[in-house]
């Protein structure tokens, strides 16, 4: 029996195991400011060490963002700045890709949640079953104060 995480087999994941964490700091498709934020409180508030008490070696890889003037961008019925949101997934899933490729596992922290287009498109590319870990920031908060029957 493995006597820690690091040792149990896995087939999709190569050893040694590294978790590739890619911030991306990014708020273009939606309304509201402040999701940009969450990558670097998530970094500052322990994730790469919490990641690391796991058995894994981590590799920081951060997104170079696109920069389409909006102007340019145009918003399309409810959808805001879809050509930024275009570029910024297609270089998130270009990342993610180079990652995959070499059995590392994903951690992708963002931003808005458009950012599930390059993170699921990079990982399709290089495997064709994997799970997806949707998690909010703000859950907790909403649990707390949301009564039970409506949760239901």
């Amino acid at each position: 029996m493995p006597s820690n995480h690091s040792e149990h087999p896995h087939k999709f994941l190569k050893n040694p195991r590294v978790a590739a964490v890619i911030p991306c700091p990014f708020s273009g498709g939606q309304p509201r400011a402040g999701v940009d934020h969450g990558p670097s409180h998530l970094i500052q508030d322990g994730l790469i060490k919490s990641i690391e008490s796991v058995g894994y070696s981590t590799a920081l890889d951060e997104l170079n963002l696109s920069t389409v003037l909006k102007q340019d961008d145009p918003d399309i019925g409810i959808l805001k700045n879809p050509r930024l949101v275009a570029e910024t997934n297609k270089s998130l899933m270009n990342t993610i890709n180079s990652h995959t490729e070499k059995g590392e596992f994903i951690v992708t922290i963002g931003g808005d949640h458009s950012l599930a287009i390059g993170t699921l498109s990079g990982t399709l590319n290089a495997v064709s079953t994997f799970l997806v870990l949707f998690l909010l920031q703000m859950l907790h908060k909403r649990i707390i104060t949301t009564p039970y029957r409506e949760l239901q």
